[in-house]
């Protein structure tokens, strides 16, 4: 089941105040593995389910290190 959609600022907000900028790093950086963005018209919107599943990626990634 999808969640909602979140904007960069959402992001910026659920990542304890990250910019923007670090948000488009994490896109261009292949190794981050950061979802893609699904545009509406030319606004990025990220989906809720997708971040999730990367934070739990990321998450054992970082407890196996």
């Amino acid at each position: 089941m999808t969640k909602r959609k979140l904007r960069r600022k959402d992001l910026c907000e659920r990542f304890g105040g990250i910019t923007p900028r670090t948000v488009e790093r994490w896109q261009a950086d292949p190794k981050m593995d950061f979802p893609p963005p699904i545009y509406l018209g030319r606004f990025p919107l990220w989906d809720e389910d997708q971040i999730e599943q990367w934070e739990r990626r990321r998450a054992v990634r970082t407890a196996a290190a």
